[in-house]
């Protein structure tokens, strides 16, 4: 009878471990396919929060059943990432909402905005996609950054000012 319980207990943790890791590969197709940071921040916080937990109760039940020991560290652990990487994710959202990181350009609401607006507070909106001072990804500024030369051009110009072995720039070779 006891071995028909570890056996059991043993073949849920397996299965819990790998519901937790296809939980995990999940959360990372989603952060790289989601379009904007709330939503990719919704993946990295959801999904991979519940597929770590489910990875750490299925160690714990195995350690439990086969090794017979309960370790406390790991609940400590699942309390801990259970607490911090919903917390985490959320701030991170709150940040770059207050920064002005704009919304998808197929999103339908901003629940944030309404609630400001009724609450009278003065949290700044984010611009649209239509708002032209705002500086897209993967656009730089020209007053942030100024351009710098390409390599053909940095050749360009080191050749016109290259020297031979007897100290005689291009122009006086002969």
């Amino acid at each position: 009878m006891l071995q028909t319980i570890q056996l059991t207990v043993e073949w849920l943790s397996v299965l819990l471990i790998l519901l937790g890791a296809l939980l995990s590969v999940f959360s990372a197709f989603g952060m790289i396919r989601l379009p904007d940071v709330y939503l990719r921040s919704h993946a990295a916080t959801k999904s991979s929060t519940l597929g770590v937990l489910c990875v750490l109760t299925g160690v714990f039940l195995y350690f439990a059943s086969v090794m017979q020991t309960a370790s406390m560290n790991i609940l400590l652990g699942i309390v801990f990432f259970f607490i911090t990487a919903p917390v985490a994710g959320h701030l991170n959202g709150r940040a770059a909402y207050r920064t002005g990181v704009p919304l998808w350009t197929g999103s339908v609401r901003d629940e944030l905005a309404e609630a400001v607006q009724e609450a009278g507070a003065s949290e700044p909106q984010p611009p649209g996609p239509e708002d032209s001072s705002m500086v897209q990804p993967g656009k730089v500024s020209s007053e942030e950054h100024p351009i710098q030369p390409s390599r053909s051009e940095q050749a360009g110009l080191q050749e016109s000012t290259v020297e031979d072995q007897h100290g005689r720039s291009d122009g006086e070779k002969g």
